[in-house]
C-alpha cells in the first residue's frame, strides 16, 4: 500500500548525509526539543521510530552532561509521551552497549531483564526515570514553564552522574528503557548494530528503512 517516511532531524545533524533523496521521504529540520514541530510529527504518522542520540563527531568539542542528558534522554521522552497523547505507535532503538553496565555474572547467555547495574547507578536510574517523565508530563500538560537546561541542571546538580564520558550513552537508554515501562504503546528493541556516524549502510537500520521503501513485508536484522 501507499507510505511514507516523514524524518524529522537535528539542525547539521551528522546523520543528514544518510538521509535517502525519495518522493516518498519527507523532511523536517526543528531543534531536538521543539515541542510544536515534534507533537506535528507525531500526529501525521502512525509508527515512529527514535533515533536521535548524541554523538561525537572528529573535531567537535565534547558536549556538556546537560546536552546530552537533553538529546539522549529528554527529547525521546517528550516524543514518547506525544506518541501516547494521540495513540500512536513508539519504537525506541536501545542498543546492546547497555550491557557495558552490567555488574552482575558475565558468565553464559543474558536474559533483556536480567541487566544489573550496581546499585548506585540502579538508584540513579530510577530517580531519572520518574524526575524526567514527571517533567515532561508537566510541561504537556501546561502545569509547568518548559525550561529544558535549568531542569536538567537542577537534576544533575543534586544527582550524581554514575558514569563518565561515552558511557552516558548506554546510561541513557537505560533511563528511557526505564521510562518506557509507563507506557503500552512503546516497543524497546536492543539493536547490537544501529546506524551513526561512519558506520556502513549494511546495519539494522538502513536494512529496515530500505524494506520499508520497498514495501517488503519483513526484513532480518541481527
Amino acid at each position: 500500500g501507499d507510505f511514507s517516511i516523514d524524518i524529522l532531524a537535528r539542525p547539521n545533524s551528522p546523520r543528514m548525509s544518510a538521509i535517502p533523496s525519495d518522493e516518498s521521504v519527507q523532511l523536517r529540520i526543528a531543534d531536538a526539543l521543539n515541542l510544536a514541530v515534534m507533537e506535528a510529527w507525531v500526529i501525521n504518522n502512525s509508527t515512529l521510530f527514535d533515533f536521535v542520540a548524541w554523538s561525537k563527531m572528529p573535531g567537535q568539542e565534547e558536549p556538556s552532561d546537560v546536552v546530552k542528558f537533553k538529546i539522549n534522554v529528554l527529547a525521546p521522552l517528550f516524543r514518547m509521551a506525544l506518541t501516547y497523547r494521540h495513540r500512536k505507535r513508539f519504537i525506541f532503538p536501545s542498543t546492546s552497549t547497555i550491557y557495558r553496565l552490567h555488574t552482575g555474572s558475565k558468565q553464559g547467555l543474558l536474559k533483556e531483564d536480567e541487566v544489573k547495574p550496581d546499585d548506585a547507578m540502579a538508584e540513579f536510574i530510577h530517580a531519572a526515570a520518574q524526575e524526567f517523565i514527571d517533567y515532561v508530563r508537566s510541561v504537556l500538560s501546561n502545569t509547568r514553564e518548559q525550561n529544558d537546561d535549568d531542569f536538567i541542571q537542577k537534576f544533575l546538580g543534586t544527582h550524581s552522574v554514575p558514569v563518565k564520558g561515552g558511557s552516558i550513552y548506554p546510561l541513557g537508554k537505560l533511563i528511557v528503557e526505564r521510562a518506557a515501562l509507563d507506557f503500552e504503546n512503546v516497543l524497546v528493541p536492543r539493536f547490537p548494530e544501529a546506524y551513526g556516524p561512519r558506520e556502513k549502510t549494511q546495519k539494522a537500520i538502513p536494512n529496515i528503512f530500505a524494506a520499508i521503501m520497498q514495501n517488503t513485508q519483513s526484513v532480518e536484522v541481527r
